[in-house]
């Protein structure tokens, strides 16, 4: 039941290193989920710090890097997605990405 085969696997693109975002910019994240298991949930942390619970169903995630209070501007980033299983087996990816200043006021 807990052996590594049988935990769950989580994969996401759209951010990346070599992308760089506007603190305003709204950033879509795809996400795809297997599990031999149900998938119970997936949190999602931005630089280290418990941000949120995402529905296991959701399949792009989309956050904002100006409403997030652990994002540094000018400075790489790092958004990673952690996935639970039902017998609470569990799959994680981290992702980098560059946030810059907004170029404009509209958020």
């Amino acid at each position: 039941m807990h052996t590594p085969e049988k935990f769950p696997k989580i994969s996401a693109d759209y951010v990346n290193a070599k992308n760089q975002y506007e603190s305003g910019e709204n950033i879509g994240v795809k996400i795809d989920t297997s599990s031999v298991y149900p998938i119970k949930k997936i949190e999602y942390f931005f630089n280290g710090r418990y941000a949120g619970q995402i529905p296991p169903t959701l399949k792009v995630f989309n956050f904002t890097p100006s409403q997030i209070d652990t994002i540094n501007i000018g400075a790489e980033n790092e958004l990673r997605l952690v996935v639970y299983d039902n017998v609470l087996n569990k799959g994680e990816l981290s992702l980098k990405f560059v946030i810059i200043g907004n170029t404009s006021e509209s958020l």
